[in-house]
């Protein structure tokens, strides 16, 4: 189980209201996918998932102050989530190697 922390915000900020909730409880996020977005009197920003898996739980709601350290939500890692997606796109490497097309696209 991963503690996802706000670990940075723009500007030297120390802290941020959260002001939209992206995922739920229970759903999968994947690495670089926006988890939620905060604001501070500067900027509104988005926050990334720094891990593949399932969020067991949001630790913050809509209008909440967090400071950087703060746990953000509990994110149950998937390793297998990660290979699965690195080797469909071996598996697409393949195809171009061979001068064809990916699966789904069309030849012109």
């Amino acid at each position: 189980m991963i503690n996802f922390k706000l670990t940075e915000l723009e500007n030297n900020a120390e802290e941020a209201k959260v002001t939209v909730i992206m995922k739920e409880e229970g759903e999968r996020i994947k690495k670089e996918e926006v988890l939620l977005e905060v604001e501070t009197d500067k900027s509104t920003m988005e926050i990334k998932a720094n891990v593949t898996g399932i969020i067991e739980s949001i630790e913050v709601e809509v209008s909440d102050e967090v400071k950087i350290g703060d746990i953000l939500a509990k994110i149950k890692e998937d390793e297998a989530a990660d290979e699965s997606t690195e080797k469909t796109e071996d598996e697409f490497d393949m195809f171009a190697a061979r001068g064809k097309n990916k699966p789904g696209e069309i030849e012109s």
